[in-house]
């Protein structure tokens, strides 16, 4: 009886090791689900940009960057005056990086997310870092940060998207 508990007790904690030693991103499925996600809300920006809709755009938006943000509202103004032309068409330029983190049964998963967006004008760059679940923190949950900068500046850009990952929106201007 014992060896069959020991042996039972090895077994879970072997499983529950290499389980946790598996991204997310690594499984095709997951990585489809991450993507189609992480597009969801690109989708969701990219409307509310093309329709100059500022409260869209602070809806995509988690309540804790909303409450961390400098000025939320005066940084989505800035954004729609940023973004120049009209919006043509997105793409994303690789799959989401994933980092899940699991904490006495509760799951945080974060996206990072690069995008192009291009109008008759301007093409753009795009990251977005959000967080799809979050049930550590509630108010977490939804997009967090925006960086966008001009495609042609992306040779000038300096640092980690760690660095870059300041709640709410974040203009990257080459004369900055």
């Amino acid at each position: 009886m014992k060896k069959a508990i020991f042996l039972t007790a090895i077994i879970f904690l072997t499983t529950a090791l290499l389980c946790s030693c598996v991204k997310s991103d690594s499984i095709p499925f997951f990585a489809d689900k991450d993507s189609a996600f992480a597009d969801a809300c690109m989708e969701e920006l990219y409307d509310a940009i093309k329709h100059q809709d500022a409260e869209n755009i602070k809806a995509i938006f988690s309540k804790k960057s909303i409450n961390e943000a400098i000025e939320m509202d005066m940084e989505i103004d800035n954004l729609l005056s940023f973004v120049q032309g009209e919006l043509i068409s997105w793409h994303r330029d690789e799959s989401p990086i994933v980092f899940d983190t699991v904490e006495y049964g509760r799951k945080t998963k974060q996206l990072v997310t690069w995008y192009n967006l291009n109008t008759t004008e301007q093409s753009y760059s795009v990251l977005l870092i959000d967080y799809p679940i979050d049930t550590i923190d509630a108010e977490n949950a939804g997009l967090y940060s925006l960086m966008i900068l001009r495609t042609e500046d992306e040779n000038k850009l300096e640092g980690t998207w760690e660095e870059w990952m300041v709640p709410g929106i974040k203009l990257w201007n080459s004369s900055y």
